[in-house]
């Protein structure tokens, strides 16, 4: 299943908006199922995370990151998060807003990504006993 605005979202060579960038590559070539995981696999077997951010910081991290205007970035941010709407309600008939399919939810425009890294190893030693 290729879900078509991530892919036109990568074929840009854009990078996901809010999201900590651990690993680039890893994260395209699977980025369905970074998005979708927690919607299928069994909760017991690992950390479901939400990451955020205010529409308007992700914004400006594409538009600087990328080199474009922040109203192209602020489209580009629209269409993908209808996208991820529209797909996980078509397929999994969830709403990807739920708090229950996530185990933890961080916002990186108030924690930023070194805090939310801590919080979700954290959080991953104390419910499977890890890292």
């Amino acid at each position: 299943l290729l879900h078509r605005g991530y892919h036109q979202f990568h074929r840009r060579g854009l990078r996901r908006p809010g999201l900590l960038q651990a690993n680039e590559a890893m994260f395209q070539s699977h980025n369905l199922l970074s998005h979708c995981v927690n919607w299928f696999l069994n909760p017991a077997f690992g950390l479901r995370v939400r990451i955020s951010a205010p529409r308007s910081t992700r914004a400006e991290r594409v538009a600087g990151s990328e080199g474009i205007a922040l109203s192209d970035a602020e489209r580009l941010i629209e269409v993908d998060d209808a996208d991820k709407t529209s797909f996980i309600k078509q397929v999994f008939g969830r709403d990807i807003e739920d708090p229950e399919g996530y185990d933890l939810i961080l916002n990186l425009g108030s924690l930023g990504a070194e805090a939310a890294a801590d919080c979700v190893l954290a959080a991953l030693r104390r419910k499977l006993g890890a890292v």
